[in-house]
């Protein structure tokens, strides 16, 4: 009886964090793990295109080319 209980509980697809949260401490810290990591990746997104915004504005003025003030500044 046990090991059929694990089995359906790990049986859940995905090898993330907020998958091991489910399984080992609950749904709740699961859901809480899913979210965090979904904040943390969109903050990640915005810095990582503001870096390349820089090095994009770089290449264009190696031509000659500008961007106009309003979208080469980041707020």
């Amino acid at each position: 009886m046990v090991t059929r209980t694990f089995q359906c509980t790990a049986a859940v697809k995905g090898a993330g964090a907020d998958t091991y949260g489910f399984v080992a401490l609950g749904q709740i810290i699961g859901w809480f793990t899913g979210w965090d990591l979904l904040l943390e990746y969109i903050a990640i997104v915005a810095v990582v295109a503001i870096g390349i915004s820089g090095y994009a504005e770089a290449f264009l003025q190696g031509f000659g080319l500008g961007l106009p003030p309003s979208a080469s500044r980041s707020c």
